[in-house]
């Protein structure tokens, strides 16, 4: 179960968002309400929430206090943030342009709630690693690559492009006033590989079917419906981020098309138009789009910012940054736990007596945390699988964080909390399977 904070005080929203997430039926989402700007600081700052929904256009909560408190300590504040506004009194990119600085992967209007909000919370649940940690001590050269693979369902479009655009900023690659530029421009070519990459819609049959009053979405449910194979059909939203760029790679399942005959009439289309504007913001970050031969991938590569900065957790500024190779040991069982390790990158396989018991990645944020708080030997051995770079942290410096930054505890706390769950989960099923065979 995933704890949601809700900042919002009015009623009539409350009843939306309980509406919404009545399809909610195994208890996903723990829902903690906050009406006024205290209880929304107090939520976010000690029940440490994965997912925000932030009511932007309620005038009971000022938003100024809270962005600051989340602007004063950003590494704490690690949730995705589901921005939902009242469209008679503001538009989505006013609501964008306002918390821009935050974790905000998703904007809805209220009128959006029914059919987007469990499907933006369900894919925010699955992706939070994306959020969870921060790369510090980077080496020259180092890569990072991951993938969505997304349904045509154009309602989920705009979250994962969200996440997306988000890990560029959070590692320090985009200015946050870029990111929805990202995310519109993303949106534009995922959408694309959609409707006319998986679904084959021609441009004169979308038009037509629009200027009858339907929406693209009931469109799309028609073609699926008619040829059941293309609700198989996914768009790959890829990404690969160096030294200097990122590349985005949004491959769809289609027959491709006439990528010539296609720049053609992009650069015939008004600024209005609107995949004239994504083809221009995309191109508007200080990159290139281009297409494969066939016409099935589209790549468009960013430029990292050269102002934007890294942001590394208070009070881990001067630690010890390890590169973690492939076999690299980065302790074993028995040895004395005088350190705790903050993983920024990387998998690791967790060995007790030669026997893989579990594997760690950045989602997990620390390892060996158990045995380091015990002043306990190490339990088991920690091999790298992939490579990585993790923070090596002495008792006396975590010590005197955790004195200035008290909510840290709280933090590690529902880690271990987590992890302790987790491996009651699976040693049930285990005892489970034993009684049954």
């Amino acid at each position: 179960m995933s704890l949601v904070a809700v900042l919002n005080s009015r009623p009539d929203v409350k009843a939306l968002l309980e509406k919404a997430l009545v399809q909610d039926r195994n208890d996903e989402f723990l829902l903690h309400q906050a009406s006024n700007v205290e209880e929304a600081l107090e939520i976010l700052s000690f029940d440490l929430p994965e997912i925000v929904i932030w009511n932007a256009t309620d005038p009971e909560l000022d938003s100024a206090p809270v962005l600051e408190s989340l602007l004063s300590d950003s590494w704490m504040h690690n949730f995705g943030i589901i921005a939902i506004y009242d469209s008679r009194e503001a538009r989505d990119t006013e609501v964008s342009r306002q918390l821009a600085a935050i974790n905000v992967l998703t904007v809805l209007s209220y009128d959006k709630l029914k059919d987007s909000l469990y499907k933006h919370l369900r894919i925010i649940d699955a992706n939070r690693q994306i959020l969870v940690h921060l790369e510090v001590g980077e080496e020259d050269g180092a890569r990072t690559t991951g993938s969505f693979n997304i349904d045509n369902d154009p309602m989920v479009v705009p979250v994962y492009t969200g996440l997306a655009a988000q890990l560029l900023v959070q590692r320090g690659r985009l200015l946050p006033n870029s990111k929805r530029d990202l995310q519109i421009a993303l949106s534009e070519l995922v959408q694309n590989g959609i409707e006319h990459g998986n679904c084959g819609l021609t441009a004169t049959e979308k038009a037509e079917f629009l200027s009858n009053g339907g929406n693209i979405s009931d469109l799309i449910s028609e073609k699926i419906a008619l040829d059941p194979a293309l609700g198989s059909k996914k768009v790959t939203l890829e990404w690969e981020i160096r030294p200097e760029d990122t590349r985005f790679f949004v491959r769809d399942q289609g027959n491709g098309f006439d990528v010539a005959a296609f720049q053609q009439r992009i650069k015939s289309l008004g600024t209005e138009a609107l995949s004239g504007r994504g083809i221009k913001l995309a191109k508007s970050l200080g990159g290139k789009l281009s297409y494969n031969r066939t016409g099935n991938v589209a790549c468009l590569t960013v430029i990292h910012s050269q102002s934007s900065e890294r942001k590394t957790p208070r009070g881990f500024e001067g630690e010890q940054v390890l590169i973690a190779k492939k076999g690299d040991i980065v302790f074993r069982q028995g040895e004395l736990s005088d350190h705790i390790f903050y993983i920024t990158s990387g998998q690791f396989g967790v060995y007790h007596d030669g026997v893989e018991v579990g594997r760690l990645s950045p989602a997990d944020v620390f390892m060996g945390e158990m045995s380091f708080l015990m002043n306990n030997m190490r339990t088991a051995t920690v091999i790298c699988e992939n490579p990585g770079r993790i923070i090596k942290i002495a008792r006396r410096s975590f010590v005197k964080t955790l004195r200035l930054y008290p909510q840290y505890g709280l933090f590690l706390a529902k880690l271990m909390a987590r992890k302790l769950s987790a491996g009651n989960q699976v040693r049930a099923r285990q005892v489970l399977d034993e009684s049954m065979t």
